[in-house]
């Protein structure tokens, strides 16, 4: 599209995610949009996508000095290599700790049965719910309004 040419007129779903977003619905008009958010993807996507415009607009700032320092800091190669490094090491040591467990647990002959059982229920249910949250906020973020705001 150029400069010339007028930008297409909104659908009847962009207006309406863009007032749902803004909190301009009547109350059942609402709950309809609610029912649609709750059925159709492709518009909850697009009213997440209104909400992060709204998010970002309210809280757009020109940058402070701690943001640039910050930006600075992000860049350098150091800082770079010792998160990548800190999370690599990490997730390594934390998937070696729960086989160590599992290990020692299970060749521990001194315990009896039920114990076993309980302390790797115990563990296994730790690490399952770790991945239970992971995977919710992984498949939540792209409904998350929050996620280009900074700071």
């Amino acid at each position: 599209m150029n400069a010339t040419q007028p930008s297409p007129e909104p659908t009847e779903d962009e207006l309406l995610a863009m007032a749902y977003a803004d909190g301009e619905l009547a109350p059942e008009a609402r709950r309809e949009a609610a029912k649609r958010i709750s059925t159709e993807d492709a518009f909850a996507l697009r009213v997440a996508h209104y909400q992060r415009l709204d998010v970002t607009t309210r809280t757009a700032t020109s940058s402070e000095p701690q943001d640039t320092a910050r930006a600075k800091l992000a860049e350098e190669p150091l800082q770079r290599a010792t998160l990548g490094f800190g999370w690599v090491s990490a997730t390594l040591g934390f998937i070696a700790f729960y086989a160590w467990i599992f290990y020692e647990i299970l060749q521990n002959e001194e315990m009896s049965g039920a114990p076993k059982i309980f302390l790797l229920c115990a563990a296994g249910g730790l690490f399952l719910l770790f991945l239970s949250v992971l995977r919710g906020r992984l498949r939540e973020l792209p409904y998350d309004p929050y996620t280009d705001i900074e700071r």
